[in-house]
């Protein structure tokens, strides 16, 4: 289903008619997000888990407060990811995901205690290495 919002959104960000159409980066972020939660509750139907998911218990944990954090975080990621997708080239893009990935485990670490083992060091390590060349 990303993969599908995904090429859905890069054929509307990089359609010659969007601006024309009037179609901001942030309208559509929110069709790609729409289409997502529409899909993921669909397949919930199907397995019939609809009805778990959305219980007082499990709303009850959404709405604490690291929860909460997490999905603003992860919403932030998303429109930051559409404007790079709008406004710059592919490499700088994946260089930007890369260091979003060490960035992501480092304040991980720092607000929710989450232990950095080894394979983290070494991704970031390489993360590095690769932003240093690329910057050469």
């Amino acid at each position: 289903c990303s993969v599908l919002a995904g090429v859905y959104n890069e054929v509307l960000l990089k359609g010659s008619d969007s601006a024309k159409r009037g179609v901001t980066t942030n309208l559509q972020n929110a069709f790609m997000y729409i289409q997502s939660i529409v899909v993921n509750f669909v397949v919930l139907i199907w397995e019939g888990k609809a009805s778990e998911a959305i219980s007082p218990q499990n709303l009850e944990a959404i709405a604490s407060l690291k929860v909460l954090a997490i999905i603003t975080i992860m919403s932030t990621v998303g429109l930051v990811t559409g404007f790079f997708l709008k406004h710059l080239d592919s490499v700088l893009k994946a260089v930007a995901s890369a260091l979003e990935v060490v960035f992501t485990m480092l304040l991980g670490f720092l607000f929710f205690g989450v232990p950095v083992g080894l394979t983290g060091l070494i991704s970031g390590l390489l993360v590095g290495a690769g932003v240093a060349l690329y910057s050469r």
